[in-house]
Order: C-alpha cells, then sequence, then structure tokens
C-alpha cells in the first residue's frame, strides 16, 4: 500500500492561519464555515474593510508626521519621550514621500482642471509616457534636493555642537537638527501646495519680483518665529550652558532661518510651476 500523504497539526486551523489544509482533515472541516459563507464574507465584508483601513491609515500616517513634527518642535530633546523611542529615518522617509503626494495630487488636479494648468503642461500631464518622464524628473529633482537639505542641517548641528560645546553627542545633533529640517519642510510643501491651488502662476507673471521678495519676507518672518522658540527649548532640554544660551539662539535663528527660508522659497517656486 502506498503511503498516505499526512496532514500534521501544523497545516490545521489554529486561529491564524487560514489555508485549504482544514478542508482536507476530518477534524478540520468540522471547524469551519461553509465555503458560500467564507466567500460571501470574504468579497463583502473583509475587501471593504481592508480598504477602509488601508484608507485610514494611510491618512493617520502624515497625520501623525505632523502631530510629531509641531511635538517636536516643543520637546526638541532625544532624552524624553516620545522622540527617546522614534525612528529618525522612518521620519525622513515620510517627510519625503509626503512632497512627493504633494506634487502628484498636484498633477493630477491640473489633469481634471480642478487646479488652473496652462495647456502645454496639461498636454504634457495627459500622456501617459511623458507624465511619467515627468514625475521620474521631480522624484530625482526632489530626493537631491531633500538629500543635501539633510546634509546641510546636519553640518550645521555640528558646527553649533562645537561652537557652543552642546553636551549632546555627534549623532543626538544630527537627528535633532535633522527633524527640524523635516518640519519645516512639510510646512514648506504644504503652503506651496495651497498657494499653487489658489493662485495660478500666470497672476503674478507681470510683478514675479514683487511676489518673490513677498514670499521670501513671509518665510523669513515665519521659520523666525518657529525656529527661535525651538533654539530656546533646545537650550533648556539639552542642558546648554547659561552664559552662552542667549548666544545659541541668537547665532542659530539668524543662520538656520536664512538658510530655510531661501531653501523654503525654491522648493516653493518648483511646486508654483507644476
Amino acid at each position: 500500500m502506498e503511503d498516505q500523504p499526512v496532514i500534521t497539526g501544523a497545516y490545521l486551523n489554529t486561529g491564524e492561519l487560514d489555508t485549504n489544509a482544514e478542508y482536507i482533515s476530518a477534524k478540520g472541516v468540522h471547524d469551519q464555515p461553509p465555503i458560500i459563507t467564507s466567500v460571501f464574507r470574504s468579497i463583502f465584508v473583509e475587501i471593504p474593510k481592508e480598504f477602509y483601513f488601508g484608507i485610514k491609515n494611510f491618512f493617520l500616517r502624515y497625520i501623525r508626521l505632523f502631530k510629531d513634527g509641531f511635538k517636536y518642535l516643543r520637546y526638541p530633546s532625544l532624552k524624553i519621550d516620545p522622540f527617546a523611542t522614534k525612528d529618525y529615518k522612518e521620519n525622513c522617509q515620510q517627510t519625503f514621500e509626503y512632497v512627493l503626494l504633494i506634487s502628484a495630487l498636484l498633477i493630477f488636479l491640473v489633469k481634471l482642471d480642478v487646479v488652473f494648468g496652462v495647456e502645454d503642461m496639461k498636454t504634457v500631464y495627459n500622456n501617459d509616457i511623458s507624465q511619467a518622464i515627468i514625475q521620474l524628473y521631480i522624484f530625482l529633482i526632489f530626493a537631491v534636493a531633500y538629500f543635501i537639505l539633510v546634509v546641510i542641517s546636519v553640518l550645521l548641528g555640528r558646527l553649533f555642537r562645537i561652537i557652543y560645546k552642546m553636551p549632546v553627542t555627534r549623532q543626538e545633533s544630527d537627528i535633532l537638527f535633522t527633524y527640524l529640517n523635516n518640519i519645516l519642510f512639510l510646512i514648506t510643501s504644504t503652503l506651496a501646495f495651497f498657494l499653487r491651488c489658489i493662485v495660478p502662476f500666470r497672476n503674478v507673471q507681470g510683478i514675479l519680483n514683487e511676489v518673490a521678495w513677498t514670499m521670501l519676507i513671509a518665510y523669513l518672518g515665519l521659520f523666525g518665529i518657529i525656529i527661535f522658540r525651538w533654539s530656546q527649548r533646545v537650550s533648556l532640554l539639552n542642558n546648554i550652558k547659561t552664559s552662552s544660551k542667549k548666544s545659541f539662539e541668537i547665532a542659530v535663528t539668524v543662520v538656520a532661518t536664512a538658510f530655510f527660508a531661501i531653501c523654503s522659497f525654491v522648493l516653493t517656486s518648483v511646486l508654483w510651476g507644476l
């Protein structure tokens, strides 16, 4: 007599696995619901459920990203929760993903005529191949730009750490300034998106210089306030010497504000031209 295949307990329904093996086991068949009921539940219950939770988790991901960013501005220290346990690499990845989503959404809205776009750009976006090339180009531009921003932010952090003898490790200062770059990047991307949706580029073509200066001054003012408050919290939570606090706060505010305002102006101009 030929050996019959043995169905081991590993293939039976354990509540964690759901395979076909359960239905060829005498014990398993009695434990399983009818086939038609299972298929009905899979199609009409499980798929909508997964779809709903997929969309929900997608939005929650970026809501948490913004919440973490604004929370960081108040608690810029890796020694206290929640940043004592968070992964800065994941924060960087999601920040970069966000600007790609913003650009993709802009292109989609232009194609639908929800947002104004010049006819030449619409023609490009409505061609699948040319749109794919544009999106690849956007990815490369933003990838290089974001990486350069992170590198310069890290170098600024190391410079201030050396000058003011900040009692933190080099890696810690790198992460602190990377988080600062990320939240300012998120703020810039969001403002640029709404600016592009509300004010078409053609409406300001005759007054570009005035608009450019207004935009730059607005970023200088906004980031100046944010970075000054952030530097105060950094000096407090990271135990910078009292004699160096004011100098540290002023230096960080001036240098970082000028750098991030100029970079944000360029990023806004790029998104505005989509």
